[in-house]
């Protein structure tokens, strides 16, 4: 009888594994084509207007510090925004609502006496892409904010905490008319089509870190926050500059500016400023305008002037001066350099060209 039930059995067992074996494979059916269609949608582009991006945290400082969060009035039920990079929260600080990440205030800067400048306002809005439960990237913008002195800051949510968890500052504005999207992985923010103005800035992650214009080539792109020995020693990318100022005044800038690394201003003006080797009072500084191949230099010596003797410099022509003369004059202050042009259209020193050294 023994004997008699153990074919049943193995016939119970064969069905019971054949079943499961269909479960997995249906169950792995089902997974497989779930991946294919979560990588499907990675795949397209993703686009949504300023309106549409989720705010996740909004908060402004109370008139009353019995508030919550000691003196933060909160107008998002939210209190963290998780990301890869770590913790965003909001806090009370100094009289204003703070950036915080990690338990730490995001410094921005200092100020004139090497004092730490915490990213915050009387009022911050912060808003996620895609969406706030897994965000990608992080928008900061004061939510009140003034349109010509606001800052508008970024965060990379898909940094590992060990890296460099620092915020970017955004070029652009962000507003009504500002459209974030992503396609083949990159990040762009638009604004002023409405206005028949439209300017497209790209994110650059590591090791660049920047927002740059999109009609910037990618020979600029390349040297960004390298050594200037990589701008010079680049054909491509110090072309422009060679063919401005001429052989003997290019070995000049980069004997000059020999110690630095370059710099991006406004997403689309490249710098490269510094000093030369082991001489901190001969230095110099080159302005390219990524978008228009445009480039300017001064070359400067404070032996005799602590703040700055000029010993030679760019001349631009007319039609260029009229369309960027202001931006290049406040990449050179950027690079802390106060200069102006002549009637000549020659670069000049303003009074004097740069406080003491």
């Amino acid at each position: 009888m023994g004997s008699l039930a153990r074919p049943g059995c193995g016939v119970l067992a064969a069905t019971s594994l054949a079943a499961l074996i269909g479960g997995a494979l249906a169950h792995s059916a089902v997974t497989s084509a779930a991946a294919v269609q979560r990588a499907a949608s990675k795949a397209r582009p993703t686009l949504l207007t300023w309106n549409k991006v989720p705010v996740c945290l909004e908060a402004s400082t109370a008139q009353s510090r019995n508030q919550g969060d000691n003196g933060l009035d909160w107008k998002s039920p939210q209190r963290t925004l998780t990301t890869s990079t770590g913790v965003v929260s909001l806090r009370f600080r100094d009289d204003e609502t703070a950036v915080v990440l990690g338990d730490q205030p995001i410094p921005i800067g200092a100020d004139a006496q090497g004092k730490p400048v915490i990213l915050g306002d009387y009022s911050v809005i912060v808003r996620a892409f895609p969406d706030c439960d897994a965000p990608d990237y992080v928008f900061i913008a004061p939510a009140a904010q003034d349109r010509v002195v606001a800052r508008r800051w970024f965060l990379d949510g898909r940094r590992p905490a060990a890296d460099d968890s620092g915020v970017v500052e955004f070029p652009g504005h962000y507003g009504a008319d500002t459209v974030v999207s992503v396609r083949d992985g990159v990040l762009s923010v638009s604004s002023g089509a409405a206005d028949g103005d439209e300017t497209t800035y790209q994110y650059h992650g590591s090791p660049v870190r920047a927002f740059v214009h999109k009609s910037a080539p990618p020979k600029y792109v390349a040297v960004l926050g390298k050594p200037n020995d990589d701008f010079y020693g680049s054909a491509a990318a110090a072309e422009t500059t060679l063919k401005t100022a001429g052989q003997e005044t290019f070995d000049l800038l980069r004997a000059r500016t020999s110690v630095g690394k370059t710099k991006l201003f406004r997403g689309r003006y490249l710098i490269v400023e510094g000093s030369e080797r082991g001489d901190f009072q001969r230095h110099g500084a080159v302005v390219i305008d990524t978008v228009n191949d445009a480039a300017f230099f001064i070359v400067c010596d404070d032996a005799a002037v602590y703040t700055g003797a000029l010993v030679a410099s760019s001349h631009a022509r007319a039609a260029t001066l009229e369309r960027l003369g202001d931006d290049v004059l406040a990449a050179f202050r950027f690079a802390g350099l106060t200069l102006s042009f002549d009637e000549s259209a020659n670069l000049v020193c303003d009074g004097e060209c740069h406080d003491e050294r």
